[in-house]
């Protein structure tokens, strides 16, 4: 840290050549640390010597991801020299990380400049709370157990590290950490969700309903339960209580895309419900125009239906999103494959699919019968050989097989 602040005076006197030779000797004793490989961007960047600016940024946000200052001075760094892919790629991610870290840091001032051990151990799990958010689970493990050893009885770091916990696959510390929330707050309906989760996630699935339910007898607008059991009743096809747990989900959160769309799918599995099930995807897709899966079931729905143009319309919203789901192209390709005259446009479509998942025989499949019905039966014979070696099995490939020499044979 000598050296290092050494540079830092050096390089404030303008004295770039010996602010250079001290955050050397500051990573040679330590090359760990951030801040030396921070300033050494800046001085190479003054100079003009970019790429080892890019490397020393680079290395910098290596060492400490929360490095803001270093992102944005290399999102800087590819503008200056007109890398703007690079240079917009790195901003977006700048930004993304100055809106994570920016509370952290208030949040870390806040806890220094109180006194009071009951509210420095609230900001520590206020923190721990914002890298469970964002994923960081290590660094919200690191702040809960600060907050818990400040105060033992701080039961929202105990729900929070179980949390944190659970999805590193600790499952026996995170038990014992929801158990502990639950010691201090029987009611405390997130714990509940948390032992849910755990048992969920360890397939235990009773163990797991049971544990959903509580949380919603502790807290009845608390959505995420109802999803979950949703999930389990769907796992276990017990569609018609799926239905009725996804209809709670959407009157409790009326604007909640992924409850309207697995209450389509409950209904879809039902007999007869199929008009049902296509208001809940629509309703899914008015939140969220983008939510693809929910028109690749509509797509499903109107094509049981006959209604072949309202199915296309369906699959092509999703390509025109700018999804590339091999199932899309797969659908479309059987479609305009009824038609005679659609059959080139069906082709592209099946080696589109194929392109996205070379692996599924059934693609191949459906790309060997349009060749088929096209009258190419060579092209027919190369692409059934593929869905053979793939699926070698399957009786639909053998009866394609054997269809497709016939013709050959005459």
């Amino acid at each position: 840290m000598f050296h290092h602040q050494l540079g830092v005076v050096y390089a404030n006197q303008g004295k770039r050549v010996e602010a250079v030779s001290q955050q050397k000797r500051a990573i040679t004793i330590q090359p760990q640390l951030s801040q030396a490989h921070q300033q050494l961007g800046m001085l190479y960047g003054q100079q003009n010597l970019w790429d080892k600016a890019f490397s020393a940024y680079l290395t910098a946000l290596k060492q400490n991801p929360e490095l803001v200052e270093s992102s944005y001075n290399l999102a800087q760094a590819y503008f200056r020299q007109g890398k703007m892919e690079e240079a917009q790629q790195q901003m977006n991610r700048y930004q993304k990380l100055k809106s994570q870290i920016d509370p952290i840091n208030k949040l870390r001032g806040a806890f220094q400049q109180s006194h009071d051990q009951l509210e420095r151990a609230a900001i520590k799990s206020n923190i721990g709370r914002i890298y469970l958010k964002h994923k960081k689970f290590k660094e919200a493990i690191t702040e809960y157990q600060k907050a818990i050893g400040l105060n033992p009885k701080q039961v929202e770091a105990h729900n929070g590290i179980g949390l944190a916990y659970t999805m590193t696959q600790k499952y026996d510390l995170a038990i014992s950490a929801q158990k502990r929330a639950l010691e201090l707050d029987q009611n405390l309906a997130e714990a509940h969700a948390g032992l849910g989760l755990i048992y969920f996630l360890t397939d235990q699935q009773d163990m797991a309903l049971k544990c959903y339910r509580q949380a919603i007898d502790s807290r009845p607008d608390f959505v995420d339960p109802y999803l979950k059991i949703g999930q389990i009743l769907l796992d276990q096809k017990r569609y018609a209580e799926a239905s009725q747990i996804y209809r709670s989900a959407t009157e409790i959160a009326p604007t909640d895309v992924v409850a309207y769309y697995n209450l389509g799918l409950s209904y879809d599995y039902q007999n007869n419900m199929a008009d049902l099930a296509l208001d809940a995807y629509k309703r899914a897709t008015e939140l969220d125009p983008e939510y693809h899966q929910a028109y690749y079931q509509m797509g499903q729905i109107y094509e049981d239906k006959n209604k072949f143009g309202e199915a296309e319309k369906a699959y092509l919203t999703i390509i025109r999103h700018g999804s590339k789901v091999p199932q899309v192209y797969h659908a479309l390709a059987q479609l305009y494959g009824r038609d005679q005259g659609q059959l080139s446009q069906a082709v592209s479509y099946a080696q589109k699919a194929i392109e996205l998942s070379p692996e599924s025989a059934s693609y191949h499949n459906t790309l060997a019968l349009i060749y088929f019905r096209l009258g190419d039966y060579l092209q027919a014979e190369s692409v059934i050989k593929k869905a053979l070696s793939l699926s070698p099995e399957s009786s639909v490939n053998q009866e394609g097989w054997r269809r497709i020499q016939q013709k050959l044979d005459k």
